[in-house]
Protein backbone atom coordinates (compact mmCIF):
# COMPACT_ATOMS: atom_id res chain seq x y z
CA UNK A 1 0.00 0.00 0.00
CA UNK A 2 1.64 3.33 -0.79
CA UNK A 3 1.77 5.78 1.46
CA UNK A 4 -0.40 8.96 2.13
CA UNK A 5 0.99 11.85 1.26
CA UNK A 6 0.00 15.95 2.15
CA UNK A 7 0.50 18.55 0.10
CA UNK A 8 1.87 21.98 0.54
CA UNK A 9 -1.97 23.28 1.25
CA UNK A 10 -2.12 20.65 4.23
CA UNK A 11 -4.51 18.07 1.98
CA UNK A 12 -4.45 14.29 1.15
CA UNK A 13 -2.94 13.25 -1.64
CA UNK A 14 -3.12 9.59 -2.12
CA UNK A 15 -3.96 8.81 -5.21
CA UNK A 16 -1.77 9.48 -8.18
CA UNK A 17 -3.01 9.41 -11.99
CA UNK A 18 -0.61 9.42 -14.91
CA UNK A 19 -1.11 8.60 -18.43
CA UNK A 20 0.77 9.95 -21.96
CA UNK A 21 -0.91 11.44 -24.46
CA UNK A 22 0.08 13.19 -27.57
CA UNK A 23 -0.02 16.99 -28.30
CA UNK A 24 -3.16 17.01 -29.72
CA UNK A 25 -4.78 15.27 -27.09
CA UNK A 26 -3.03 17.60 -24.63
CA UNK A 27 -4.25 20.35 -26.21
CA UNK A 28 -7.97 18.94 -26.18
CA UNK A 29 -7.49 18.17 -22.51
CA UNK A 30 -6.66 22.03 -21.44
CA UNK A 31 -10.04 23.21 -23.70
CA UNK A 32 -11.83 21.06 -21.99
CA UNK A 33 -10.83 22.11 -19.18
CA UNK A 34 -11.05 25.53 -19.67
CA UNK A 35 -14.42 25.56 -20.63
CA UNK A 36 -15.14 23.71 -17.49
CA UNK A 37 -13.43 26.32 -15.54
CA UNK A 38 -15.75 28.98 -17.64
CA UNK A 39 -18.82 26.99 -16.53
CA UNK A 40 -17.92 27.23 -12.86
CA UNK A 41 -17.54 31.02 -13.17
CA UNK A 42 -20.35 31.90 -14.98
CA UNK A 43 -22.52 29.91 -12.30
CA UNK A 44 -21.01 31.68 -9.60
CA UNK A 45 -21.37 34.65 -11.11
CA UNK A 46 -24.83 33.91 -11.72
CA UNK A 47 -25.09 32.95 -7.81
CA UNK A 48 -23.39 36.15 -6.74
CA UNK A 49 -25.91 38.21 -8.66
CA UNK A 50 -28.83 36.05 -6.97
CA UNK A 51 -26.92 36.73 -3.23
CA UNK A 52 -26.77 40.27 -4.27
CA UNK A 53 -30.17 40.77 -4.20
CA UNK A 54 -30.89 39.38 -1.47
CA UNK A 55 -28.51 41.78 0.76
CA UNK A 56 -26.55 38.45 2.20
CA UNK A 57 -24.09 39.03 5.10
CA UNK A 58 -20.73 39.41 4.90
CA UNK A 59 -20.04 35.74 6.24
CA UNK A 60 -22.10 34.52 2.88
CA UNK A 61 -20.39 36.24 0.53
CA UNK A 62 -17.04 34.82 2.23
CA UNK A 63 -18.39 31.04 1.69
CA UNK A 64 -19.57 31.91 -1.73
CA UNK A 65 -16.07 33.49 -2.95
CA UNK A 66 -13.99 30.36 -1.70
CA UNK A 67 -14.98 28.59 -5.10
CA UNK A 68 -13.70 31.55 -6.63
CA UNK A 69 -10.28 31.46 -4.92
CA UNK A 70 -9.77 28.34 -5.97
CA UNK A 71 -9.98 28.54 -9.31
CA UNK A 72 -8.24 31.97 -9.23
CA UNK A 73 -5.30 30.20 -7.64
CA UNK A 74 -5.43 27.02 -10.35
CA UNK A 75 -5.16 29.70 -13.32
CA UNK A 76 -2.39 31.35 -11.75
CA UNK A 77 -0.21 28.19 -10.99
CA UNK A 78 -0.96 27.11 -14.23
CA UNK A 79 0.57 30.77 -15.91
Amino acid sequence: MSEKRVDAKNRWRNVMVSFRMSPEEAKELNVKVARKMEMYLEALLEELQFYDEKKMSQMDLDEILIPLKHILTILNESD
